[in-house]
């Protein structure tokens, strides 16, 4: 029921599980225990040596704030921020004054001398904890006659059995008093969790060794548990050999954390394992027990080198590191539990909450495969075969198809590359791809499928089928500065449309230059392509770094398909990621269904599309079940025959930017209902002509959604809560201004009770999100306490006011675009586009066209941002050379074309002579240019 990929931080953690964490018992690791102070988080009671105390809301959210994270220093701006949601902007930072001041009469017994909730002067707050002692291991005389005084939570004990506890320690463990302890054996203070290593601790002990400290979970005698840190060492009691344990309870962050990360799924051959920052083990998945040798249950607690060790010093080393960058990799051999050697790569990064205080370390251990013999098997082919198949043409691009799981419609095909080998036959991509990628000929072999499946997809799309293409994308070519260039030239050859296309890239090739992937994935996103993360939870990426780029889909790995009809885990994971998908807004796609348990299994989670055997296996382009696929409209069909065409696209798995609110819709309205007269793959004719009027793609996701009942009233006839939020977001589609946005959703918070107030005006009931939207003077929402519209603010607020958000953002995208679509962008010229419109206008006129010499040599001997520099000069000099009433465009590479209407040739070659001394003064060498003339003449020909 767990998922976890790394590296990450604790927020990030956190995000990722959200959907799992809804589903668990509040009654878990929901209680903060601090001196005489009990916070019960899921009941939202406070105790004070046992008295109830009785706080307001605010109140005790600033408690629990500061009892999550003892001993840290919040200013009142951070506090307004973390528990008030606000910022002294809007609201007084006395607040957080009057609220610390309320606290303190209410749980400290001396509120002027306060012991817990400390003022750090000129600073700001903090919850003051014990702070633990050192463990120094040694031997010492604890005679009774001489023996030191015991230190804060230390016992001893005579081969197990306690003969002395101080006052401390008679604390810890919920005794009454020292009497209550003496005798006992100390494993019985121990909880079974804890319970093997505290054996072997007490063996280490009486053999004479002091063993590193350790985390232990202890069983008091009022049957709570504590988690202590737990030091031993050797000492002398009434001359017999003894044993000192220091115990001391550890606040430590890492260990709330244990629960989002244990039981990682069991196919996963990394070994994840979760660290207080002084190494202790605090989750230890099944990898590292396969790995390591060790259970889970021997290895709670314990420091990381006293269940594993590295060959070489490597810890230190990562440790420095850490400490500096807070991330570090390394591949080293690792000594095992029973004494053999391992060689992993290793990763360990440090994890901070949302302070930007460190908590906690997470080690990623994957072992590193040992090579293959050669012997056993046909080897991989070698550069040279490689190149020879290229060259013979000998590769074929094969397409599996996507479907959307509801109606069994064809929606995408995926392109995967086979090579037909003449001596080994037909090879997937697992037998030569490394070998491509090693080669460098990944580039070309990547070059290959983009044209080819572009064209076939393409095809289908102008003979009327409304499908979309997927291609993968290596890593190598995403560090390819050329690819988005080879991209937009490839699909405008080929015609097809920029938002038909689909790029998956893995998570492990994201984070190999995250800037530079980061830049390119946003460029092609800005041109209309929509990106994908493959093979999703399986790599090394965070959403940290998720988060840098533009995604629009993920895609859960097979191995989380395989088990999901019958293994509880894969079908929680599995889920985890379907909810992630829909809290970020994401297309959720299910890779490897091969059964229809699995089919029915995925539905039931909410994954609405899904690829595998079930459905098809990768077939030649001829084979490829066309009669499945949605028919495009007329409009969008001639669209779509011609290169540079960028009509609406109403296929829903190629809209990102556009389903999101139909996937909402279908979220808060009832599933199931399909209005009568229409089936499920139909959409409505009012619909379809409201789509068609706008030109919106949000109004086509709205009309799909329609045409699945989602959007259906129900029964009953009573307005209800998802009726006002499906109408608030059926007025998000039709809204042309952010003012129309803001007032819908103003209109909307009343309509569910709410009432509206200004932020200036500190209503403390208030809800603190700002309703305005930066369109006017901030406003918050409220509602009486303890209401029903109380309670549905609560719950529907967040989202509605990040859905008007994200509509203010589209028309402002629209706005953009709309300037942006005709330009091309690197220039400032006009586009191939315009040129396709200005041609067929033109009666009497010259055409220029002009190509750039010897511009390769600049791109391959400085690099593509001097190719860029020397496209943007020349495209500044025509724009000043020629009239504003021309058209000057930049049709591609180092090409240009104007279009002069109303000039005779001789003074066409009068102007690109002007241009070509112009260009002679400030182009660098050897950058010169052609051009050809052509004259159009409305008497006809040229």
């Amino acid at each position: 029921d767990d998922y976890v990929v790394k590296p990450f931080f604790a927020r990030e953690l956190a995000a990722r599980v959200l959907a799992v964490e809804r589903r668990r018992s509040l009654t878990e690791d929901t209680t903060l225990r601090i001196g005489p102070l009990e916070i019960d988080l899921a009941a939202r009671e406070v105790t004070v040596d046992g008295r109830p105390v009785d706080l307001t809301a605010k109140e005790f959210a600033l408690l629990a704030f500061l009892a999550a994270r003892p001993g840290h220093t919040f200013s009142r701006a951070e506090l307004l921020r973390a528990v008030w949601q606000s910022s002294p902007d809007w609201q007084q930072s006395s607040t957080v004054t009057e609220h610390i001041h309320r606290l303190r009469t209410k749980i400290e017994p001396d509120p002027g001398h306060p012991q817990m909730l400390k003022t750090v002067r000129g600073a700001g707050y903090r919850l003051d904890l014990p702070s633990p002692g050192t463990c120094d291991a040694g031997t010492e005389d604890a005679g009774t006659e001489d023996a030191q005084p015991l230190g804060a939570g230390a016992v001893i004990h005579v081969e197990g059995r306690i003969v002395a506890a101080d006052a401390a320690a008679v604390h810890i463990s919920g005794a009454g008093g020292e009497v209550d302890l003496l005798g006992k054996d100390v494993l019985d203070l121990v909880a079974a969790v804890s319970k093997a290593g505290a054996a072997e601790r007490l063996e280490a002990t009486a053999a004479g060794r002091s063993p590193r400290s350790q985390m232990m979970t202890l069983q008091r005698l009022d049957g709570n548990e504590v988690l202590v840190e737990v030091c031993a060492s050797t000492v002398t009691w009434e001359g017999q050999r003894a044993g000192r344990v220091e115990l001391h309870v550890s606040p430590d962050p890492s260990a709330r954390l244990r629960h989002l990360v244990t039981g990682v799924h069991s196919e996963l051959s990394d070994a994840v394992i979760v660290t207080d920052l002084h190494f202790h083990v605090r989750s230890w998945n099944g990898a590292a027990e396969r790995l390591y040798g060790w259970t889970e249950q021997e290895a709670l607690g314990r420091h990381l080198l006293d269940v594993f060790d590295w060959e070489d010093d490597e810890l230190s080393t990562g440790t420095r590191n850490l400490e500096i960058t807070g991330r570090w990799h390394a591949q080293g051999r690792q000594r095992t539990r029973d004494g053999s050697l391992v060689d992993v790569n290793s990763s360990m990064t440090m994890m901070r909450d949302e302070t930007g205080d460190a908590i906690g370390v997470v080690s990623v251990n994957r072992p590193v495969l040992p090579p293959l013999d050669q012997s056993d098997g046909p080897v991989g082919p070698d550069d040279g075969d490689l190149r020879r198949g290229l060259d013979a043409q000998e590769f074929e691009v094969h397409y599996q198809p996507v479907m959307a799981l509801v109606d069994g419609s064809l929606i995408n095909v995926e392109a995967l590359v086979r090579w037909r080998h003449p001596v080994r036959g037909l090879l997937r991509p697992d037998a030569f791809i490394e070998t491509a990628e090693r080669s460098g000929l990944i580039i070309e072999l990547g070059a290959f499928v983009l044209d080819t499946a572009s064209r076939q997809v393409a095809a289908w799309r102008a003979s009327g089928a409304n499908i979309g293409l997927s291609l993968n994308v290596s890593a190598a070519e995403l560090a390819d500065p050329e690819l988005v260039e080879r991209i937009i030239v490839t699909i405008d050859a080929a015609g097809l449309e920029p938002h038909a296309l689909w790029l998956e890239v893995t998570e492990t090739s994201l984070v190999r230059d995250v800037d530079q992937a980061a830049a390119m994935l946003h460029r092609l996103a800005d041109l209309g392509i929509s990106i994908a993360i493959d093979d999703f939870g399986t790599g090394w990426a965070s959403l940290t770094y998720l988060s840098k780029f533009p995604i629009h889909a993920l895609k859960i790995d097979r191995i989380f398909v395989t088990g999901i009809d019958e293994n509880a885990n894969d079908r929680a994971i599995a889920r985890s990621i379907v909810e992630l998908g829909a809290e970020l807004g994401l297309t959720v796609v299910a890779e490897g269904i091969e059964t229809v348990a699995q089919c029915e299994a995925v539905q039931a989670l909410g994954c609405r599309i899904g690829q595998g055997y079930l459905f098809g296996q990768p077939t030649p382009a001829d084979a490829v079940p066309l009669h499945l696929a949605p028919r495009l409209e007329t409009t969008d069909r001639a669209s779509s025959a011609h290169p540079g065409s960028r009509g609406p696209h109403p296929v829903a798995l190629a809209e990102p930017g556009a389903t999101e609110l139909a996937t909402r819709l279908a979220a808060v309205a009832p599933t199931g209902q399909v209005r009568s007269g229409e089936g499920p793959g139909q959409r409505s004719a009012s619909a379809a002509r409201g789509a068609a009027a706008t030109g919106s793609r949000l109004s086509l996701a709205v009309a799909e959604a329609s045409e699945a009942g989602v959007l259906a009233k129900p029964a009953g006839g009573e307005p209800v809560e998802h009726e006002w939020v499906s109408g608030m977001l059926r007025g998000l589609l039709r809204v042309r201004t952010s003012e129309g946005a803001v007032e819908l959703l103003q209109q909307t918070v009343r309509r569910l009770g709410g009432r509206l107030v200004l932020a200036s005006e500190n209503d403390t009931d208030a809800l603190p999100l700002d309703v305005s939207l930066g369109e006017g003077p901030p406003m918050l929402a409220t509602a009486e306490p303890f209401s029903v519209a109380r309670m549905q603010l609560e719950r529907t607020l967040p989202r509605l006011v990040e859905d008007a958000r994200q509509a203010i953002n589209l028309l402002r995208q629209a706005e953009r675009l709309t300037e942006e679509t005709n330009q091309d962008l690197l220039t400032g010229l006009a586009n191939r586009r315009v040129l396709d419109r200005a041609l067929p206008r033109i009666d009497d006129g010259v055409i220029v066209m002009i190509d750039l010499d010897h511009f390769k040599a600049v791109n391959d001997g400085s690099g593509h941002a001097a190719g860029d520099a020397v496209l943007a000069r020349f495209g500044r000099l025509l724009a000043n050379e020629v009239r504003t009433s021309d058209t000057t465009c930049r049709v591609g590479g180092e090409e240009f074309v104007i279009v002069l209407s109303g000039m005779d040739v001789p003074t066409a070659v009068e102007l690109v002579d002007r241009i070509r001394a112009s260009w002679t003064l400030v182009a660098p060498q050897p950058i010169t240019f052609s051009a050809g003339i052509a004259a159009a003449s409305s008497r006809g020909g040229t």
